[in-house]
C-alpha cells in the first residue's frame, strides 16, 4: 500500500555471531542474500527524500517501499558497503558522532568518557538529574590532561557492559570518504551513545546540538536523527521536543511500527534485521511482519 518499512542494521562479521541473542551482527554472506531479495521485490529508498514525498502525495512506487539505515558506525561498514553498491540500495548511516571523533580531541574525549556512564552508574544505583547534571559538567568542563586521566582510570569498556564503547567505529575521515558515495546518507545517532530520557537538560542539549553540528560540517542530512537504543524507555515527549527545538524533523526510534501518514515523524519505527537469509523472513519483516509482533508483545 501507501506505507513503508523502516529496516536498521548494526554490525557485519565473517566471524560467529558474538551476541546472537542481542541479533545485532549479520554476516556479510547473509546481508548479500538479504540485498538480493530487497532489490528483486521490493523499491529501496533514500530515506529523507522518501519521508518528504511520503508527506506530500501518494507513492506510486510498483513495488513496496523500504528505507534501510545502519547504526552505531561501526568499522565493518566499509566491507559491507560494497553489497550495497552491488545492488544499489542506498542507506543511511546513523551516527554516534563523538565516539567517531579522535581520541585525542576534546569532544572525542568527553563522549567516550559519558558513554560508560552506564557502567559507571547501574540501574541499581540511578543518580538523580541534579546528580547526573553535576557529573556532565565536570566531564565537560575538564582539562584535555583531567580526561585523559579520568579516561586511564576507567580503563578498557567490556563488551557485555557496553558493546558501542568496545567496538571499532569508523573515524569522521572515513565517515566522510563514504558520504562521498551518493547511495550513502549520514545523520545524528548523539554524540555518546547515552539513553536520551534518562539525562538532564543540559546533557541533553549538547547531544543534540553538538552532534547537529558534526553532521552539518560533514554535510549530512541534520534534520534525520536515530535514538540512541530506541525503545519506548529511551525517548520521552521532552527529547522530542528538544530535537523539534534543535532543527530535528524526522527521528527513528526501534519499535516496528510500519510508518503511515498519521505516524508521528518524531518517533518513526525501524525493524530490526537478523542474521538470517530465509527468504520468507526477510520478505516478512520488509512487509512489516515485525509492526504486529511489537504490537503483540505491546512493545
Amino acid at each position: 500500500g501507501n506505507n513503508l518499512v523502516a529496516l536498521d542494521y548494526h554490525y557485519f562479521t565473517d566471524n560467529a555471531i558474538t551476541y546472537p541473542k542481542l541479533g545485532l551482527e549479520v554476516s556479510y554472506s547473509v546481508l548479500e542474500k538479504q540485498l538480493a531479495i530487497f532489490s528483486e521485490f521490493f523499491e529501496p529508498l533514500e530515506t529523507d527524500f522518501a519521508l518528504r514525498t511520503f508527506i506530500k502525495k501518494k507513492i506510486n512506487n510498483s513495488k513496496p517501499g523500504i528505507l534501510i539505515s545502519i547504526d552505531d558506525a561501526d568499522k565493518s561498514i566499509t566491507y559491507a558497503l560494497k553489497y550495497f553498491i552491488k545492488y544499489q540500495i542506498p542507506i543511511t548511516l546513523f551516527i554516534p558522532v563523538g565516539l567517531c571523533i579522535d581520541e585525542n580531541n576534546e569532544d572525542g574525549k568527553r563522549s567516550r568518557i559519558l558513554c560508560r556512564y552506564r557502567e559507571l552508574f547501574p540501574s541499581s544505583e540511578r543518580l538523580t538529574l541534579n546528580d547526573k547534571s553535576k557529573f556532565f559538567d565536570r566531564i565537560i568542563n575538564s582539562s584535555l590532561q583531567q580526561l585523559y586521566e579520568y579516561e586511564l582510570k576507567l580503563g578498557s569498556p567490556k563488551k557485555e557492559n557496553n558493546i558501542t564503547a568496545s567496538r571499532e567505529l569508523l573515524s569522521l575521515k572515513e565517515i566522510e570518504e563514504i558520504s562521498k558515495n551518493p547511495l550513502v546518507t549520514i545523520a545524528s545517532h548523539s554524540m555518546s551513545h547515552n539513553s536520551l530520557a534518562e539525562l538532564p537538560d543540559n546533557w541533553l542539549k549538547w547531544e543534540i546540538k553538538k552532534s547537529t553540528e558534526y553532521i552539518k560540517d560533514l554535510k549530512g542530512k541534520y534534520d534525520l536523527f536515530a535514538y540512541p537504543f530506541g525503545h519506548k524507555q529511551s525517548y520521552n515527549l521532552k527529547v522530542k521536543k528538544l530535537l523539534h527545538e534543535g532543527g530535528i524533523k524526522y527521528a527513528f526510534s526501534t519499535s516496528s511500527k510500519i510508518i503511515e501518514k498519521k505516524s508521528d515523524f518524531l518517533s518513526l519505527g525501524r525493524a530490526p534485521m537478523l542474521n538470517f537469509d530465509n527468504k520468507d523472513y526477510i520478505c516478512g519483516s520488509a512487509c512489516g511482519a515485525f509492526h504486529y509482533w511489537d504490537k503483540i508483545l505491546q512493545r
